[in-house]
């Protein structure tokens, strides 16, 4: 496996502000993190993963991208993505160890690491049971697996059954598929999602939604909230307290989900 790393790194401990909360937008350079949708789900999953990532213990962040979910995780970290040039930058920017590899075919032994992090991987691939069960496999017994998925919001569902607009997607481009908890033609439903989970010994332990504005007010609101702390922290407020109600973590625009191994 070292063959495959573009670089090593001492592992860093957790650091107080990583697992504080959210992240700083000065930390996200010019990553696409600084949208209000994108940051808001990664504060979601930093969030879920407070108090599973351990200093010393080994955390593998597949489809790590640019690192900007390894730069706020404490932990011995390990990048995976299919390309070297994202490699490049997330070793860069993270510090932390990266290896060439994909979701369906990840370059670890059996029960490698403490958490699984996949934060919107799976709705790019054609096999995502395939890939369910390659990050089962990685994750020790007892570990945890952390994903993220895009779904039809509440304000899309509107759009597509009250209104009769063609069902689309967020990218068109790259997305394969998109998640949906009500049925709606070419979404795939999150109940099938879950019982996957199950099926590979992954019990559903946090469930979260992020990001519930109508998509009309995606660009003024990335306007509005772009410098300042007191938006941004009122937009994430809006966004806990629409988690309240339990069926309402499903009509975001994203869905969180923390899963432990427990087969």
């Amino acid at each position: 496996m070292d063959s495959d790393l573009v670089g090593r790194s001492e592992p860093q401990g957790t650091s107080a502000r990583a697992m504080s909360g959210g992240p700083r937008y000065a930390s996200l350079d010019d990553s696409h993190f600084l949208h209000l949708a994108p940051w808001l789900r990664l504060v979601r999953t930093l969030q879920m993963l407070r108090s599973h990532v351990r200093s010393g213990g080994r955390v593998l962040d597949v489809g790590c991208g640019d690192g900007t979910t390894m730069m706020h995780l404490g932990g011995n970290r390990v990048g995976v993505d299919v390309s070297m040039d994202v490699l490049k930058s997330a070793k860069a920017r993270s510090g932390a160890d990266v290896v060439l590899g994909s979701a369906l075919a990840l370059p670890f032994r059996d029960g490698s690491f403490d958490v699984v992090v996949c934060t919107e991987v799976l709705e790019h691939l054609d096999d995502v049971e395939g890939a369910i069960g390659q990050l089962a496999a990685v994750a020790k017994r007892d570990g945890t697996i952390h994903l993220t998925v895009p779904m039809a919001s509440w304000y899309r569902l509107m759009l597509f059954r009250l209104l009769g607009i063609r069902p689309y997607y967020l990218s068109e481009e790259e997305h394969k598929r998109e998640f949906s908890a009500v049925p709606v033609d070419r979404f795939s439903s999150v109940s099938s999602l879950l019982k996957s989970l199950e099926r590979y010994g992954l019990r559903i332990e946090d469930v979260r939604g992020s990001y519930f504005f109508p998509d009309k007010m995606e660009g003024p609101l990335d306007e509005i909230v772009r410098g300042s702390t007191r938006l941004r922290a009122i937009a994430e407020r809006l966004d806990a307290i629409a988690n309240i109600l339990p069926k309402m973590r499903y009509l975001g625009r994203y869905l969180a989900l923390s899963c432990r191994k427990v087969m």
